[in-house]
């Protein structure tokens, strides 16, 4: 899991069990706004370095979260 993400599920509620993490308690809404705020973020910044288009931000995305699509 990249470690981004484990941390947005356990600022979401999850619990830490040994290395893993056990969404149980998750709450889902929390998760999904602390990704999309994430993704903002990062398409933010690089539409500040000036070289943005649809194609990088979505290269940018994939691999600030390690994602293989």
């Amino acid at each position: 899991m990249n470690e981004r993400i484990r941390e947005f599920a356990i600022q979401s509620g999850s619990m830490e069990w040994g290395d893993s993490v056990i969404p149980a308690t998750m709450n889902i809404e929390k998760f999904a706004e602390l990704i999309v705020r994430e993704c903002i973020e990062q398409v933010k910044d690089f539409y500040q370095e000036d070289r943005f288009d649809c194609f990088n931000a979505a290269e940018r995305i994939k691999e600030h979260f390690g994602v293989d699509l």
